[in-house]
């Protein structure tokens, strides 16, 4: 699959592979959202992430970052 890809043409995009949305210590697994697909799923992506490199495929990561101005009951545990 990786040899189809188009050299300059192609990029992965890593939304959000963080903590409080991928660990069950994170915001989500503590307000008792099922954390098992998302680690399930992790390994692959590393793997996956390991064979763009090698193919010189560019892999860019977003994360989501908070302050006093982002934070509102919603994120900080109101129920969901």
């Amino acid at each position: 699959m990786i040899e189809r890809l188009k050299q300059g043409r192609t990029a992965l995009i890593v939304i959000d592979m963080q903590n409080d949305f991928c660990h069950a210590d994170g915001a989500l697994g503590r307000r008792g959202i099922d954390m098992t697909a998302i680690q399930a799923m992790a390994p692959r992506l590393v793997r996956f992430i390991a064979a763009l490199g090698l193919a010189e495929v560019p892999v860019l990561y977003t994360q989501t970052l908070h302050d006093e101005w982002t934070d509102g009951s919603a994120w900080e545990g109101a129920p969901a």
